[in-house]
């Protein structure tokens, strides 16, 4: 039974309104601005179903969750987290901080942790007391849903779509993502400059965020840069993403890496380091050379990344062939659940 709150007016995110799986709405009142800033009257679900098992999302300001760490003592359940386990800058200096101190004490104090990322569980089984208690799920998307639309855009083909969508170009390169300034889309730019006057090459944009103007004023100085705003069809937005040839990202990475390579479209981004960018799990499923590019953390080395690909096309089809192949063996759905299925009957042991 998955129990939750609805989001408050105005969230970015949008919330799933029918869902046809057994839930329960909590009652809800928000402390701060953050979107887990909260406190849910979780007492009279706990009396009703008395549950064997509670997973909860983690994060120091999600105070349900301290809540729901009192009330085991009461109600006798086993209490999982489901998280991050570290955030992202912290992982080269692993719980030095104060924050993520305390985050350890809770992984030490709860009867089981599950991680979004297979490095992260690596990572934190040198320091946690019981390494047993640590199962990845690995944060995918619906890619059985994600597996059909590519077969209904193969059916139609490449180049009938690059005609529906209007696309007039040679290459093409595609953002889709939120616009927010850790995406790093200045650097995307000033990459694109260059790599526009080697190329016959459009760069499409999809998505919404704090970065729009700076995206609406890219695309009307160039004519190859091309803004098509949010896209929240999902038949849509993967045309964009099967019929181009990369999918460059240079800052935080999160889950359209994975409804990217699921159409078979590879990911260039930077790769992590002191200085950032500072990616999402799911930039686990990149792999160097393989399915995707992990360049260096400048324009210069995302120019130099994706010219590369363009002129090496033999590669770039090994890269896309490799990019559905990763998401069916490391990223589906059955990955997923499978997760928390082992978290299950390791604590009904």
């Amino acid at each position: 039974m998955v129990c939750h709150s609805r989001a408050r007016k105005g969230a970015s995110l949008k919330e799933q309104e029918v869902l046809d799986f057994p839930n329960v709405i909590l009652k809800r009142v928000y402390i701060g601005k953050a979107p887990t800033s909260m406190i849910q009257c979780v007492l009279p679900t706990l009396v009703k179903h008395k549950p064997e098992i509670v997973i909860s999302e983690f994060s120091l300001k999600y105070l349900t969750f301290w809540l729901l760490f009192v009330l085991r003592f009461f109600f006798g359940y086993k209490l999982v987290v489901w998280t991050h386990g570290i955030k992202s800058k912290e992982i080269l200096k692993p719980f030095s901080a104060l924050r993520s101190k305390i985050q350890l004490w809770v992984y030490n104090h709860v009867d089981a942790v599950v991680l979004y990322s297979e490095p992260i569980k690596k990572l934190l089984t040198d320091h946690v007391k019981n390494p047993e208690s640590l199962f990845v799920a690995n944060n995918t998307l619906d890619t059985q849903r994600l597996n059909e639309v590519y077969n209904q855009l193969e059916t139609i083909g490449r180049e009938q779509i690059k005609k529906q969508l209007g696309f007039s170009n040679k290459y093409n390169l595609v953002f889709i993502g939120r616009l927010l300034k850790r995406k790093r889309l200045d650097l995307l730019f000033e990459a694109f400059a260059v790599i526009d006057t080697k190329f016959d090459v459009g760069l499409h944009i999809i998505g919404d965020g704090q970065e729009e103007e700076v995206v609406k004023i890219a695309a009307e100085e160039s004519k190859n840069i091309i803004y098509h705003g949010p896209i929240h069809e999902l038949e849509l937005s993967s045309k964009y993403l099967f019929v181009s040839d990369l999918m460059v990202m240079p800052g935080y990475v999160g889950l359209s890496a994975v409804h990217s390579m699921a159409m078979g479209c590879p990911v260039v981004t930077c790769k992590q380091g002191v200085n950032g960018p500072y990616h999402g799990p799911e930039a686990a499923y990149i792999k160097n050379d393989v399915n995707g590019i992990l360049c260096d953390y400048s324009s210069e080395g995302l120019r130099d990344a994706v010219s590369k690909l363009m002129n090496d096309p033999e590669q770039q089809e090994r890269m896309s062939v490799n990019s559905r192949k990763t998401i069916k063996e490391k990223a589906s759905l059955e990955h997923f659940v499978d997760g928390f299925k082992q978290t299950l009957n390791y604590l009904r042991k």
